[in-house]
């Protein structure tokens, strides 16, 4: 933040609505799901619906050297690059076990892209796991179980494919973009889009504003969108 301070905003279950003080600037680096407790070796249990200073997470000497680089005049006003850098370290000095984890993590996307609405007992066998490893997985990667996981993706790929229609100029209906979405029919996306925002779909849609034009799908197709996470 602008103001100096640093934050690792953990996974979330369900949105949240904030507003900056005027004259208040923010830069970020998000992780795709899965990514950010591989590369800064900390649970996302640990971090799911908080939001911790830099210091508490990774450590003072990790917090001043943030600050250092942020300070530096070049890097005045925006820090992408110095925020940039510092992940980059983190991702170098990942371990095999890490790596690991992170390959968990884009397993566990791709079933979930060719299985939008499978239970954790579907998931669990489609990745030759039992239950109970692939939720105490789950929540060391994600922050939550699949069953959480899955309703963020639906919804998130809800929104991307909703946006890439309006852009092109496309009216398609509530019921279609449901079941392209992943869900099982329109009621079923109602009651999650309820459940992770407090708004019907209509509701959130007229609120939505799209933040991340150049971020892939979340359930990892080849297809592109314009955007991937709520504000």
């Amino acid at each position: 933040m602008s103001d100096g301070s640093l934050w690792v905003c953990g996974p979330e279950r369900s949105g949240w609505d904030f507003e900056l003080p005027d004259g208040m600037q923010s830069v970020g680096v998000r992780f795709r799901p899965g990514a950010a407790s591989a590369v800064l070796g900390v649970s996302a249990s640990q971090l799911a619906d908080t939001r911790w200073r830099v210091h508490k997470v990774l450590g003072r000497a990790a917090d001043q050297r943030l600050q250092v680089a942020l300070g530096q005049p070049n890097r005045a006003g925006t820090g992408h690059e110095a925020l940039t850098e510092f992940v980059d370290e983190y991702v170098c000095r990942m371990s095999q076990r890490d790596r690991q984890q992170l390959r968990f993590s884009d397993s566990v996307l791709d079933a979930l892209a060719a299985r939008p609405c499978a239970n954790a007992l579907q998931l669990a066998d489609s990745l030759d796991m039992n239950v109970r490893g692939l939720l105490r997985r789950s929540m060391c990667s994600f922050g939550y179980g699949p069953s959480v996981l899955a309703r963020v993706l639906r919804l998130q790929r809800f929104l991307a494919i909703s946006s890439t229609g309006r852009c092109a100029g496309r009216a398609t209906p509530l019921g279609r973009l449901a079941v392209d979405a992943g869900y099982s029919d329109q009621a079923h996306l109602t009651r999650e889009c309820r459940t992770s925002s407090g708004l019907t779909p209509v509701q959130l849609l007229r609120h939505y504003v799209p933040a991340f034009p150049d971020m892939s799908d979340p359930f990892k197709t080849s297809e592109r969108f314009d955007i991937s996470m709520i504000t």
